[in-house]
């Protein structure tokens, strides 16, 4: 089941993803036949991919991260995690590092989603993140994270 999730602050990020959805549904095509392999992807001015796997943990064993200058869009491949968000106003005041477009924090949130194989969770600038958080038992998972520039 493909399921997609938007959190996003305005319409801005809607039309700015709106132009770009097109090319990631077709990448993500591609990356499922094999046609890209792990590692960062930069595709277009203002359009990166990360393709990634990872061992799920319990969520005292994840960061949040947060940025200011690039919606991140993820799409889990292979396995499932359970990701909870914190909405901007809901958390400290943070110090991002502009080389790495974020900042990362250790908080505990009620918003809590699953995603599962097919999912694709989009999340704007300024919304908080913690990924990675295992559902039932600690299991391998692969996804791809799109850094589409604001």
């Amino acid at each position: 089941m493909l399921m997609d999730r938007y959190f996003v602050k305005d319409h801005h990020t809607l039309e700015k993803l709106a132009h770009f959805w097109p090319k990631i549904v077709e990448l993500i095509e591609e990356i499922k036949v094999g046609h890209y392999s792990n590692g960062s992807h930069e595709l277009s001015e203002g359009l990166t991919m990360n393709i990634f796997g990872y061992e799920t943990n319990n969520q005292e064993e994840r960061l949040f991260e947060v940025h200011q200058e690039n919606i991140d869009i993820h799409v889990v491949l292979a396995g499932m995690e359970q990701v909870q968000l914190l909405m901007p106003g809901n958390y400290a005041e943070v110090v991002y590092d502009l080389s790495t477009d974020s900042a990362t924090f250790q908080e505990v949130s009620d918003e809590k989603i699953s995603c599962v194989i097919g999912d694709i969770l989009v999340i704007d600038t300024e919304i908080a993140h913690k990924t990675g958080i295992m559902l039932e038992e600690k299991q391998a998972i692969k996804k791809v994270v799109f850094k589409l520039k604001v």
